[in-house]
């Protein structure tokens, strides 16, 4: 997995809930400023968001929800096609994004797998 980060600042917290939103697409992203995605270990990986969400007062994720024993949220990455999938879809990525109460910093998770440019 290799992991892009944009660190941002806030002023407002989003409103909470779970609704629709407007498509995300890592191209618009990466085209309006330079985001290196480094190469994470699984469990390094894990680690670190575990950390960032322990240290988060809110958290905000683009993604699929999906239903089985407790309500979850799936494809929280890169939806372009990849070595597994060959399918683009164009403006349906997802991420992950911390919103920390010190300084009002956050940092928004891009998430690509092998093949995706």
């Amino acid at each position: 997995m290799r992991v892009g980060v944009i660190a941002s600042q806030w002023s407002q917290l989003p409103k909470s809930g779970i609704f629709p939103a407007a498509g995300l697409d890592y191209a618009e992203l990466e085209r309006a400023q330079a985001i290196e995605y480094r190469e994470m270990e699984r469990t390094v990986l894990e680690t670190m968001l575990k950390a960032r969400a322990d240290r988060a007062i809110f958290v905000e994720a683009w993604g699929a929800l999906y239903r089985r024993d407790l309500l979850g949220i799936h494809q929280v990455h890169s939806r372009r096609a990849s070595c597994s999938v060959r399918t683009d879809h164009i403006g349906r990525d997802g991420a992950l994004r911390f919103y920390y109460g010190d300084d009002s910093a956050a940092e928004m998770f891009l998430f690509k797998y092998c093949g995706q440019a």
